[in-house]
């Protein structure tokens, strides 16, 4: 039940990271700076397959934890619940560093 509520919050924790408006701070930095539109959607394209690899880690790992609670815990299994978070909110960062120097939320 804890593993279950674990992979649930985080779930829910990368789904505000990616719907938390940062698309308007892409398109304001796009249109304000006159960057290149096709470059910003070229990263984004491009990380959006690094997310989705991330996701895949993620769901991985969790439904090796949620079919084994009891198991034992193991290199590949922290790496899966780990290392896809930790590829999501580095291939965000990124997407926002090369795009909109940075900012990720309004401010």
């Amino acid at each position: 039940m804890v593993a279950t509520a674990g992979v649930f919050v985080a779930l829910v924790c990368l789904w505000a990271a990616y719907f938390g408006g940062g698309e308007n701070v892409v398109t304001t930095t796009v249109a304000a700076t006159g960057s290149d539109a096709l470059r910003t959607v070229r990263f984004g394209v491009n990380s959006a397959y690094l997310v989705v690899a991330a996701l895949v880690a993620l769901a991985v790992g969790s439904e090796l934890l949620i079919a084994h609670p009891t198991g034992h815990g193991s290199v590949t299994l922290a790496l899966l619940l780990f290392g896809g978070p930790l590829l999501y909110f580095a291939t965000t960062a990124w997407f926002f560093q090369a795009t909109a120097r940075g900012a990720w939320v309004e401010v």
